[in-house]
């Protein structure tokens, strides 16, 4: 299966962090070339790749096989972004059904990434589960949140290197 992936650099020699995109359902990582575009010049490298039937990726549109492939999908990508950038922090940025997978890496991989910024995260507490976490964790109390429904995708951006 290829998964298709873009990367931003940013023009500073020395990288002050690295962004993983994660995309939501039925959308795509060239949709990200503005957030990227904003981020370059402050020093930061990002990369975003199209999950499974998803943009330029390879496989039957919008169907992916289990939430758990799409996350050792996305941890491929921290991986990578850590060997390129080995002395950068890496944050994962998740928007929509990306919210749930890098949750989900993020629970999983914990020591891999130094920040994990959620937009909108299809997630949801099931009934009983605590609102806060400031006394105690939702995600370590309730593990299993059901996804919400995501928006349709925007236009497309333009830049960024394709791998």
């Amino acid at each position: 299966m290829c998964l298709s992936s873009v990367r931003w650099e940013p023009a500073h020699p020395s990288v002050r962090g690295v962004v993983v995109v994660i995309h939501g359902l039925r959308d795509y990582s060239d949709r990200y070339g503005r957030l990227a575009e904003t981020l370059q010049p402050q020093g930061f490298a990002v990369v975003a790749q199209d999950h499974r039937g998803h943009g330029h990726s390879g496989g039957d549109r919008q169907r992916m096989e289990s939430l758990q492939q799409l996350v050792d999908d996305v941890d491929g990508v921290v991986q990578d972004a850590r060997v390129r950038h080995p002395d950068a922090p890496v944050v994962v940025f998740g928007h929509r059904m990306g919210g749930l997978i890098a949750t989900h890496d993020a629970l999983q991989h914990t020591p891999d990434v130094s920040g994990l910024s959620l937009s909108g995260a299809a997630i949801a507490l099931p009934p009983g589960c605590p609102a806060s976490t400031r006394d105690s964790s939702p995600t370590r109390s309730c593990p299993r949140a059901p996804p919400r429904r995501s928006s349709p995708p925007s236009k497309r951006s333009r830049g960024g290197s394709r791998t």
